[in-house]
C-alpha cells in the first residue's frame, strides 16, 4: 500500500458550536435593522408632531390677523363718527384718543401680518415643496376650522400606549436583546477548542 495523500480536518469541539452562536451574526443583524426601523419611527413622529403644531400655530396667527383687522376696521368707523361730531359734542382729546388707538391698530396689523408670513414660512420649510418655494411671497392660509371635542383619557391606558409605541424606548430593549447575544457568544468563546 501506498498513500496518495491526506486530508486535513479541524473540528471546534465545543467553541462556536450550537444555534446560539451560528445564528447570533443574523439575530444581531434582525436587531440592528429593528433600531434603524424605530430610528425612522422616531423621525416620522418628529416631523408630524412639528407639522401639526406649525400648522395650528398657523391658524392661530391668521385669527389673530383676522381680529386685529375687525379691531382696526372697528377703530377707523369710530374716528369717522367723531370726526363728524366733533364740531358739536367731541372733544380734540377724545378724537385723538380714537386717531392714535387707530394708528396703534395698524402697528399691530403690521406686525400680525409679518407674524403670519414667519409662520406660513415654518410651514413651507416643513412641506419642502417647489410648490410653495421658501422664499415665494405666498402666504399659506389653514382651510377649514379647528374645533376641539371633549374626549375621555384612562390615564393607566395612556401610560400603557405611550410606553409601548416610543420608539427610544423599544430601541432600548433592542440594544439589550444585541447585548444579551453578545454575551452568549463571548461566554462561548471561552469554551476550549479541539484543533
Amino acid at each position: 500500500w501506498q498513500t496518495v495523500g491526506t486530508i486535513d480536518y479541524a473540528q471546534p469541539l465545543l467553541r462556536n458550536f450550537g444555534e446560539t452562536v451560528t445564528l447570533a451574526n443574523i439575530r444581531l443583524t434582525e436587531i440592528s435593522h429593528g433600531q434603524s426601523r424605530e430610528d425612522l419611527r422616531n423621525t416620522l413622529n418628529r416631523a408630524v408632531t412639528s407639522t401639526v403644531q406649525a400648522y395650528l400655530d398657523l391658524s392661530l396667527q391668521w385669527k389673530i390677523l383676522q381680529v386685529n383687522v375687525w379691531l382696526l376696521e372697528q377703530g377707523e368707523q369710530v374716528v369717522e363718527i367723531l370726526d363728524v361730531r366733533r364740531s358739536y359734542d367731541t372733544g380734540e382729546a377724545d378724537y385723538a384718543q380714537a386717531v392714535a388707538t387707530v394708528q396703534q391698530r395698524r402697528a399691530e396689523v403690521v406686525a400680525q401680518q409679518a407674524t403670519v408670513q414667519k409662520a406660513s414660512d415654518t410651514i413651507k420649510t416643513l412641506m419642502n415643496t417647489g410648490e410653495y418655494a421658501l422664499d415665494s411671497e405666498n402666504v399659506i392660509q389653514p382651510v377649514g376650522t379647528i374645533e376641539a371635542s371633549p374626549i375621555s383619557i384612562s390615564l393607566r391606558q395612556a401610560i400603557m400606549t405611550s410606553l409601548e409605541n416610543r420608539p427610544d424606548l423599544r430601541k432600548l430593549t433592542l440594544a439589550i436583546n444585541s447585548e444579551s447575544i453578545q454575551v452568549q457568544v463571548a461566554d462561548n468563546d471561552r469554551l476550549p477548542q479541539l484543533d
